[in-house]
C-alpha cells in the first residue's frame, strides 16, 4: 500500500493543472516502481515485520529516492502556494467548485478561475447593472437556456464552464471565445465581419488574471 505521505504528495500533484516536468516525471517513475513492488508484497511485509539483525542502513538508491521525493514535495508546495497567494481571499471557498466545473466541461480550470475573477471577484451574490447574476455573471435568459439557476453558485459555474467550452469550439480561439462570453456570440460575429473585435478588452483582462495565477500566457 502506498505510504500516507506519498498519497498526500500525489494528491497535491493532482491539484496542479500543469505540473512541472520534473514533478510529472517523478510521479510516473514512482508509480511504476510501486507497481513492481506490489508483486513482492508478501515478502516485503514479512521482512518489514521482522527485527533487523544486521543493522542494515538505507541504500544509496533509497536515499536518492527520499531526496527526490522531498524535492518534488517542495516543488509542488511552491507551485500551489504561488497560485493560492495570487488569488484574493474571496476565492478560497470556490476554487474546488471552479475546478470541478471546468474539468467536467473540459476546459482549463485556471481559465475559468480567471474569468470568475474578472466577472465577480468571486462574489456569489454579485449582480451587474445589466442584471447578470452570480460568480460567472450569467444573464437570466442565458442561465435558463443552459438549464441552471444562476443564484446557485455550483450551477452558475457549471453553466459558465459549459458555455465557455461551447464558445471555444464555435470560434476556435480562446480570446474570441472570451470576447463572445462578454458581448455575446452574435455581437462578436457582427463585429468581426466589420473588422472589429468587440470584447477584446475583456479577453485581455482575463488573460492578465490568468498570467497572474499561472505565470503563463493565455493566448498563443
Amino acid at each position: 500500500m502506498m505510504p500516507a505521505a506519498v498519497q498526500e504528495l500525489f494528491g497535491r500533484i493532482s491539484e496542479l493543472s500543469q505540473p512541472p516536468a520534473a514533478v510529472a516525471q517523478f510521479a510516473e517513475a514512482f508509480s511504476q516502481r510501486a507497481a513492481a513492488q506490489t508483486a513482492a508484497t508478501a515478502d516485503q511485509t514479512a521482512t518489514a515485520s521482522a527485527p533487523s539483525a544486521t543493522g542494515a542502513t538505507a541504500t544509496p538508491a533509497d536515499t536518492a529516492s527520499v531526496a527526490a521525493q522531498r524535492s518534488v514535495t517542495a516543488a509542488v508546495s511552491g507551485s500551489l502556494t504561488g497560485k493560492r497567494a495570487a488569488l484574493p481571499a474571496a476565492a478560497a471557498p470556490w476554487t474546488s467548485a471552479i475546478r470541478s466545473a471546468a474539468t467536467k466541461a473540459g476546459i482549463d480550470p485556471d481559465l475559468l478561475t480567471s474569468l470568475v475573477w474578472v466577472e465577480s471577484s468571486f462574489q456569489p451574490d454579485a449582480v451587474s447593472p445589466a442584471g447578470a447574476v452570480g460568480l460567472a455573471q450569467l444573464m437570466p435568459g442565458t442561465a435558463k437556456g443552459l438549464g441552471v439557476d444562476p443564484t446557485n453558485p455550483a450551477q452558475n459555474l457549471d453553466g459558465a464552464a459549459r458555455m465557455l467550452h461551447g464558445l471555444i469550439e464555435q470560434f476556435g480561439r480562446v480570446d474570441l471565445a472570451l470576447a463572445a462570453y462578454n458581448v455575446g456570440p452574435n455581437a462578436l460575429t457582427r463585429g468581426l465581419a466589420q473588422g472589429q473585435t468587440p470584447g477584446r478588452g475583456y479577453a485581455e483582462a482575463v488573460a492578465t488574471k490568468y498570467r497572474t495565477i499561472t505565470g503563463r500566457e493565455l493566448f498563443a
